[in-house]
């Protein structure tokens, strides 16, 4: 791979530390640089004479070191839906981040969305692939590398408590009963989860994707579904990704709990207390407001046009399916 690197044209956006260090490190290790595009913080697509790579800072060389062996193990576990790290050379290290080679993905021309059954019935059994390869990985010595134990319910507590913090800020674009009936399902679930609890910890632990959002799952060129972009892995039961996958998808659904039942991961769920506890904490709503909020977005007429039609149009739907919750929760356990 030892060949001239060309730099001319190879100017990545950002600032000319990064740039100079960067192209010497490229140089250094035989690169040849055609082109470096900025694709977001911290990750660049490097295209050089023969191949594209993705290049991916992390914020630790332990998170680096973490996702590089979980990728490989998860190969040699029969998982090949994931990008591979690429070259055993030393991270490029910038102002504490780690920076790693990832196998480019060519993506198809039908990008993943939670809008169609089949894109949705896919991505549940990539998981369920996943998560039978992550249960044997847990038992794996080669796999040391601590990763955190996830609290299901203390994440809620604190998404519930910012919103609460800021709900004077959303009332100015949302109507106050639509927040408040937010905040009540929010108490509601959390209350009821937590008398569940056992109910939702009570399988074994794997290595849960943690962020499974319609973002992260990528249809390659041909034609399969795979998972990307490990940087909230915890260990937990299988079902805390399936409740994040069942709240993402319930939008794209109009909350048609006829429709969730119908998946097969979800039917063995379906009476578990604690699963139906959480699907009714309107994590969406709380997730995305705390986001404009904390990250200054609320000038922009895009993202608070995006916030307010997740939060309003459909409302009546999502209350229709916390009747059906709070029903089927009252006949397994004899209360509201």
């Amino acid at each position: 791979m030892l060949m001239k690197v060309r730099t001319m044209s190879a100017k990545p956006k950002g600032d000319s530390a990064f740039r100079t260090r960067l192209l010497a490190y490229l140089k250094d290790h035989g690169f040849d640089v055609k082109k470096i595009n900025k694709i977001r913080e911290n990750v660049y697509k490097i295209q050089t004479q023969r191949r594209i790579y993705f290049f991916k800072g992390f914020s630790s060389f332990r998170k680096y070191e973490t996702q590089k062996a979980l990728t490989k193990l998860l190969r040699q576990y029969g998982f090949y839906k994931t990008y591979k790290f690429l070259f055993d050379i030393q991270p490029f290290e910038h102002k504490g981040y780690y920076y790693g080679f990832i196998e480019y993905l060519k993506p198809h021309k039908e990008e993943f969305r939670f809008n169609t059954r089949k894109n949705r019935a896919e991505g549940l059994r990539v998981l369920g692939e996943l998560h039978r390869a992550t249960g044997k990985i847990m038992n794996d010595q080669r796999f040391y590398y601590p990763i955190p134990k996830y609290n299901q319910i203390a994440k809620w507590k604190q998404r519930l408590e910012e919103f609460e913090s800021v709900s004077h800020i959303v009332a100015q674009y949302v109507p106050e009963q639509v927040i408040n009936q937010a905040i009540m399902w929010g108490k509601w679930a959390i209350k009821g989860a937590k008398e569940h609890e056992i109910h939702l910890y009570q399988e074994p632990d794997v290595i849960t994707h943690g962020d499974v959002a319609y973002h992260n799952f990528l249809r390659v060129q041909t034609g399969e579904v795979y998972l990307i972009d490990w940087d909230l892995i915890s260990k937990a039961p299988p079902i805390i990704d399936y409740l994040q996958f069942a709240n993402r998808i319930l939008p794209s659904i109009n909350y048609s709990y006829k429709e969730l039942w119908s998946y097969p991961a979800f039917r063995n769920l379906k009476n578990n207390p604690a699963f139906l506890y959480g699907l009714g904490f309107p994590s969406d709503i709380f997730r995305e407001w705390n986001r404009l909020v904390r990250e200054n977005l609320l000038a922009s007429q895009s993202h608070i046009h995006s916030v307010w039609k997740l939060t309003v149009e459909g409302f009546d739907n999502r209350i229709k399916f916390q009747e059906h919750l709070m029903e089927r929760i009252a006949h397994m356990t004899g209360k509201r």
